[in-house]
């Protein structure tokens, strides 16, 4: 399956405890993998009922990655919540998005869930979605 449907992804640890910050993580370096990705839906407009608030615009749900359990280890730490991840094969800059919850799959791969958007000018994951063969 990774054969024919995995993608290039970096991972690029964190120091910080999830989404507060703390930089590049020195004891975790960043590490190149193949990975199987599905990005959450293209945010659209929403209309809140008795809000008078129009044209919000909200994720539908987290974007997947599934690694193999052996590329995983041979990371030779954990992925934890707030790293990085860049879409490396969806363009230059590459997409990236934040690790949420990384946890085991269900057919010996690590399931990983992340967020569209890492750091301040990063292209967002959803924003890409378009025309995208999922």
């Amino acid at each position: 399956m990774d054969r024919k449907f995995s993608e290039g992804i970096r991972v690029l640890p964190q120091a910080g405890d999830r989404n507060y910050g703390g930089g590049a993580d020195p004891a975790r370096a960043p590490a190149e993998l193949r990975a199987t990705v599905s990005r959450a839906p293209r945010p659209g407009a929403i209309d809140f009922a008795n809000t008078g608030r129009r044209a919000s615009q909200i994720a539908v749900g987290p974007s997947e990655a599934w690694v193999s359990r052996s590329a995983y280890q041979g990371l030779g730490y954990r992925l934890r919540a707030g790293d990085i991840i860049e879409l490396t094969d969806r363009g230059d800059p590459a997409p990236q998005g934040t690790i949420s919850v990384v946890q085991d799959g269900d057919h010996r791969d690590v399931h990983i869930l992340f967020t569209a958007g890492a750091v301040a000018g990063s292209p967002a994951l959803a924003e890409d979605a378009e025309g995208a063969d999922e």
